[in-house]
Protein backbone atom coordinates (compact mmCIF):
# COMPACT_ATOMS: atom_id res chain seq x y z
CA UNK A 1 0.00 0.00 0.00
CA UNK A 2 2.48 2.77 0.83
CA UNK A 3 4.87 1.57 -2.47
CA UNK A 4 2.03 2.04 -4.50
CA UNK A 5 1.03 5.85 -2.76
CA UNK A 6 4.73 6.11 -3.45
CA UNK A 7 4.83 5.65 -6.70
CA UNK A 8 1.67 7.02 -7.18
CA UNK A 9 3.09 10.21 -5.64
CA UNK A 10 5.99 10.56 -7.97
CA UNK A 11 3.92 10.42 -11.20
CA UNK A 12 1.57 12.87 -9.74
CA UNK A 13 4.69 15.18 -9.48
CA UNK A 14 5.60 14.50 -12.50
CA UNK A 15 2.54 14.84 -14.90
CA UNK A 16 1.88 18.28 -12.78
CA UNK A 17 5.86 19.21 -13.84
CA UNK A 18 4.92 18.41 -17.16
CA UNK A 19 1.67 19.88 -17.36
CA UNK A 20 2.82 23.22 -15.58
CA UNK A 21 5.85 23.29 -18.25
CA UNK A 22 3.64 22.90 -21.22
CA UNK A 23 1.05 25.36 -19.48
CA UNK A 24 3.79 28.17 -18.93
CA UNK A 25 5.20 27.43 -22.64
CA UNK A 26 1.33 27.86 -24.26
CA UNK A 27 0.51 30.37 -22.58
CA UNK A 28 3.57 32.38 -23.50
CA UNK A 29 3.61 31.69 -26.95
CA UNK A 30 -0.29 31.37 -27.39
CA UNK A 31 -0.81 34.97 -29.15
CA UNK A 32 -4.12 36.54 -28.16
CA UNK A 33 -5.96 34.62 -25.87
CA UNK A 34 -2.21 33.84 -23.59
CA UNK A 35 -4.49 35.62 -20.07
CA UNK A 36 -7.44 33.41 -20.16
CA UNK A 37 -4.86 30.26 -20.90
CA UNK A 38 -2.25 31.25 -18.39
CA UNK A 39 -5.02 31.85 -15.75
CA UNK A 40 -6.32 28.19 -17.16
CA UNK A 41 -3.01 26.91 -16.50
CA UNK A 42 -2.58 28.18 -13.04
CA UNK A 43 -5.84 26.74 -12.13
CA UNK A 44 -4.97 23.47 -13.43
CA UNK A 45 -1.53 23.23 -11.94
CA UNK A 46 -3.41 24.40 -8.85
CA UNK A 47 -5.62 21.46 -8.79
CA UNK A 48 -2.97 18.70 -9.95
CA UNK A 49 -0.73 20.02 -6.98
CA UNK A 50 -3.81 19.57 -4.55
CA UNK A 51 -4.35 15.55 -6.01
CA UNK A 52 -0.59 15.23 -5.31
CA UNK A 53 -0.73 16.96 -1.87
CA UNK A 54 -3.51 14.62 -0.87
CA UNK A 55 -1.69 11.53 -2.26
CA UNK A 56 1.18 12.81 -0.34
CA UNK A 57 -0.86 13.05 2.62
CA UNK A 58 -2.56 9.71 2.29
CA UNK A 59 1.37 8.05 1.81
CA UNK A 60 2.31 9.59 5.10
CA UNK A 61 -1.32 8.38 6.82
CA UNK A 62 -0.45 4.46 5.65
CA UNK A 63 3.47 4.63 6.48
CA UNK A 64 2.07 6.00 10.34
CA UNK A 65 -0.26 3.39 10.27
CA UNK A 66 2.54 0.54 9.25
CA UNK A 67 5.06 1.81 12.71
CA UNK A 68 1.41 1.59 14.68
CA UNK A 69 1.06 -1.84 13.33
CA UNK A 70 4.75 -2.93 13.63
CA UNK A 71 4.57 -1.32 17.32
CA UNK A 72 1.30 -3.21 18.47
CA UNK A 73 2.76 -6.37 16.94
CA UNK A 74 6.29 -6.10 18.80
CA UNK A 75 4.20 -5.22 22.12
CA UNK A 76 1.74 -8.33 21.34
CA UNK A 77 4.99 -10.50 20.80
CA UNK A 78 6.85 -9.41 24.31
CA UNK A 79 3.45 -10.25 25.76
CA UNK A 80 3.27 -13.49 24.64
CA UNK A 81 6.42 -14.30 25.60
CA UNK A 82 5.94 -13.24 29.05
CA UNK A 83 3.25 -14.87 29.74
CA UNK A 84 4.89 -17.98 28.35
CA UNK A 85 7.84 -17.68 30.66
CA UNK A 86 4.84 -17.21 33.33
CA UNK A 87 2.98 -20.66 32.81
CA UNK A 88 6.72 -22.44 32.43
CA UNK A 89 7.41 -20.82 35.42
CA UNK A 90 4.52 -22.25 37.54
CA UNK A 91 4.40 -25.79 35.57
CA UNK A 92 8.51 -25.76 37.20
CA UNK A 93 7.09 -25.41 40.47
CA UNK A 94 4.05 -27.66 39.87
CA UNK A 95 6.16 -30.33 38.60
CA UNK A 96 8.71 -30.02 41.87
CA UNK A 97 5.93 -30.32 44.53
CA UNK A 98 4.86 -33.85 43.19
CA UNK A 99 5.90 -36.78 44.82
CA UNK A 100 6.50 -40.46 43.54
CA UNK A 101 4.03 -42.98 45.62
CA UNK A 102 4.17 -46.91 44.92
CA UNK A 103 0.88 -48.41 44.70
CA UNK A 104 0.97 -52.09 45.66
CA UNK A 105 -1.45 -53.94 43.25
CA UNK A 106 -3.62 -56.04 45.25
CA UNK A 107 -5.54 -59.44 43.56
CA UNK A 108 -8.79 -57.87 43.99
CA UNK A 109 -7.50 -55.37 40.98
CA UNK A 110 -7.12 -57.81 38.78
CA UNK A 111 -9.82 -59.51 36.38
CA UNK A 112 -8.98 -62.04 33.70
CA UNK A 113 -11.66 -61.56 31.23
CA UNK A 114 -10.78 -63.98 28.14
CA UNK A 115 -7.74 -66.25 27.80
CA UNK A 116 -6.12 -66.86 24.59
CA UNK A 117 -3.07 -68.48 23.43
CA UNK A 118 -0.41 -66.64 20.77
CA UNK A 119 1.91 -68.71 19.27
CA UNK A 120 5.17 -65.87 18.30
CA UNK A 121 7.90 -67.85 15.98
CA UNK A 122 11.42 -67.52 16.90
CA UNK A 123 14.78 -67.08 15.17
Amino acid sequence: MVEELDTDTRTRQANELISGAGAVLGALFGGRRSARSMASAVGSAASRRGMTARTSERKQTAEQKVDATKDDLAELEQEILDEIAEIDERWKATVEEVDTLQIRLEATDVRVLETRVVWVPGN
